[in-house]
Formats: C-alpha cells, sequence, structure tokens
C-alpha cells in the first residue's frame, strides 16, 4: 500500500461530487440524469429552446425564446432527484440564452405533477389554479387529476429595471450643504 501511496497513479479521494450527472444526447434534446453512488439511470427530461415572442405568459422583446420542457420522467422518485433535474433547467435556461424562461405543460395521466413544478417556483396564469395549488401545498393533499396546464417560471418582474428615486435634488450643493449630507450618510450607517 505504501508504493502505491507513492506512485503517481494513486490521487486522494475526491471531494464535493455531485449527487447525479446529467449529460445530453448526441442527438436529440434529451438530458440524461445518472446517480453517481450508485450508476443507476434515474431519469430524463427532453427540453429544448422555442421562441416565445407571442406567448400568453411571457411578454417579452423581439426574438426572445424560452426553455421549453415537453417530456420530464423520474423513474427513483421521492429521492430529490426531480428536483435536482428541475434545478438543472433553470440554469440550463440561462446557457442556452433565454435568460431564466422556462416553461412546460404539466400533464400526467397517472398522477398529477402540477404540486411538484408549483413547489418549483412555477406558476399558471389562472390565479385560481394557483391558489388551489398553494392549498395542496399548504395541505399536504395531493390532487389525483387535474387538466394539463401551462406552467412557467414568473422571471418577468426580475427582468425589468426599476427606477431609483434620487436622495438628493438635482440642484448643486452648497459646501455646506455636502457636509451636511455626508453627516446625514453617517448617521443613516449607524
Amino acid at each position: 500500500m505504501n508504493k502505491l501511496q507513492n506512485s503517481m497513479l494513486y490521487t486522494t479521494p475526491l471531494k464535493n461530487i455531485p449527487k447525479g450527472l446529467i449529460y445530453k444526447g448526441p442527438k436529440n434534446n434529451a438530458y440524461h440524469l445518472v446517480n453517481t453512488e450508485t450508476g443507476e439511470y434515474v431519469g430524463k427530461m427532453y427540453a429544448y429552446t422555442r421562441d416565445c415572442t407571442n406567448s400568453a405568459y411571457y411578454s417579452v422583446e423581439p426574438n426572445g425564446k424560452t426553455f421549453h420542457i415537453y417530456s420530464f420522467e423520474i423513474y427513483d422518485q421521492l429521492k430529490g432527484w426531480g428536483k435536482y433535474l428541475a434545478d438543472f433547467a433553470k440554469k440550463e435556461s440561462y446557457k442556452q440564452g433565454c435568460k431564466g424562461r422556462t416553461s412546460l405543460v404539466a400533464f400526467n395521466s397517472e398522477k398529477s405533477p402540477h404540486v411538484f413544478w408549483k413547489k418549483q417556483g412555477f406558476v399558471t396564469k389562472n390565479k385560481k389554479t394557483n391558489e388551489l395549488l398553494d392549498h395542496y401545498i399548504k395541505t399536504g393533499v395531493s390532487p389525483c387529476y387535474m387538466p394539463a396546464e401551462d406552467m412557467f417560471l414568473p422571471i418577468e418582474k426580475y427582468l425589468k429595471k426599476t427606477k431609483h428615486p434620487k436622495r438628493e435634488s438635482q440642484k448643486p450643493m452648497t459646501f455646506i450643504g455636502k457636509i451636511v449630507n455626508f453627516l446625514v450618510r453617517i448617521l443613516e450607517a449607524l
């Protein structure tokens, strides 16, 4: 063992290995998720960028895009893999030039995924549906069936630039005014 430790082939154990490995298929829009501890294939997502200029849920500049998830499957459920892949999709949206815009159609004939996506920060255009999903999350009840619904990440409020009011008047300040302003800033900082 001592000879092995002194050899160039020996490395110290790796730290901070990610929980999962996500890789994209070479020919399609599939993102595959593998558990790095067990090597098991735990899920996949099909997603692509699409134009959202005339979108019902994003008001965007010309040539705006959204990262649209059109299939999302997790085989090893209730272990955090869905959240892991959803977080990846949000980050991938920025890498694909979509500025965080992420969308999908929530639908499953067996179990409604709407509550999961709401927990991930997605909403619908329908206020009543959002309130119902909040109620399900609060009570811990999971609906058996909900109709297909467009869901999206509400990022528009973060993209708009807000104007901040000016603290000082536009008039040039006198020397005394500058000293007073300086003292006010010191007192505000305390």
